[in-house]
């Protein structure tokens, strides 16, 4: 057996139409977005190359199509496969989360990292070798691996420290994160296909009791246009139709927005989004009944009594973060615990804006354009 260790390892981005070749980490840093939303876009056609450097002083290229995928791998993108097989392998190995070196514990689930992600090893590992007629765990645990797109036996464990920033980058967008961004303001403008005029959207909802009513109200046809501006200079503009709705709650993109940061808001601050002020904690519902119930929720509960509130809602004590802590969890089900561990370094990926986004430099801006929003 004829192994490899791998000095050096960089990916190349060829764009198919201007033939320009670019890193991958730089065209990542210069578009402010991760490889997976790279390669999703469809506008986007190129090849991304692999060159590595072996330590004997051998070197390789391999080529592939940036949307070519890997039916082994639970049909991810080739590249991004690469990447997450390596990590896995070495945290099999180790029995140690690859970013903290910390122990995997073991649970029901299966393994959780410290840094928050739910997956199964011996799952990952079997997925790995099913159908591998080179690759089997006894090799993997002595630290080799048969690596297809490279068609070269890997030292994994030697290679570690050349193959460490593509995982960082590929799998924990590490760089991206360095260069998270603090929004600064954010503009919202409404296009009216009827008149033509462009005119800030506070001025449409002014004329309506509610703002609700704008957005229900069919006959008002037109584009919505979200401006933001970052702290380095750089802006954005995503622009949505206002009938279209952009999600499976038919909410529009501002309204989508602005639901996602104010759950966020409500579980990182402890503090009401739109009063600013902090969650309290009472030592009973009754408590809690008597400085925030109005004469409609007495009618409900059937008599302002401590009798009448502890029959529907109990004797336990009170804590007003309860609800917005479980709307987190239940908004972010997919992945609570990463975007939790985010959170914790001040991170937090904004999958509409698709940007890494310094949160709590940022919420004075989202809060800012709430309160105008609600206020009309």
């Amino acid at each position: 057996m004829n192994t490899y260790t791998i000095q050096t390892l960089e990916i190349w981005f060829r764009d198919a139409i201007t033939k320009e070749t670019e890193r991958l980490a730089d065209f990542s840093l210069r578009t402010n977005r991760p490889v997976q939303y790279l390669i999703e876009d469809e506008a986007i056609q190129g090849t991304f190359e692999y060159r590595v450097t072996y330590t004997d002083g051998t070197v390789q290229v391999v080529e592939h199509d940036i949307k070519e995928v890997e039916d082994r791998h639970y049909y991810r993108p080739t590249l991004l496969a690469f990447a997450e097989r390596y990590k896995d392998i070495m945290e099999w190995r180790s029995g140690q989360d690859f970013r903290t070196k910390r122990l995997i514990e073991r649970n029901s689930v299966g393994d959780r990292s410290a840094y928050g992600r739910l997956h199964d090893m011996e799952v990952v590992m079997e997925s790995f070798l099913e159908d591998d007629l080179e690759n089997t765990l006894e090799l993997i645990e002595d630290g080799y691996y048969v690596d297809d797109l490279l068609e070269r036996w890997i030292d994994v464990e030697a290679s570690r420290q050349a193959l460490t920033p593509l995982i960082l980058n590929l799998v924990y967008v590490e760089g991206l994160k360095a260069n998270s961004r603090i929004i600064q303001q954010i503009d919202v403008t409404f296009e009216d296909a009827r008149t033509g005029l462009h005119a800030p959207l506070t001025e449409y909802l002014s004329t309506y009791r509610a703002s609700v009513y704008f957005y229900e109200d069919t006959s008002v046809e037109g584009m919505i246009h979200f401006h933001i501006n970052y702290d380095d200079g750089s802006e954005q503009t995503i622009t949505s139709d206002k009938n279209d709705g952009f999600d499976d709650r038919n909410a529009t993109f501002v309204g989508c927005f602005l639901h996602y940061w104010q759950v966020m808001y409500e579980y990182d601050q402890k503090r009401d989004f739109w009063t600013n002020e902090p969650f309290l904690c009472y030592s009973s519902y009754y408590d809690y009944a008597i400085t925030s119930f109005t004469t409609e929720d007495w009618d409900m509960v059937g008599g302002k009594s401590r009798e009448a509130v502890e029959a529907r809602f109990g004797k336990d004590k009170y804590d007003e973060s309860q609800s917005p802590d479980e709307q987190f969890l239940l908004t972010h089900d997919f992945d609570a615990a990463g975007v939790i561990a985010e959170l914790q370094d001040g991170l937090y990926f904004d999958h509409l804006l698709e940007r890494w986004v310094n949160v709590k430099d940022s919420y004075k801006a989202v809060r800012q354009l709430a309160l105008e929003l609600m206020n009309q």
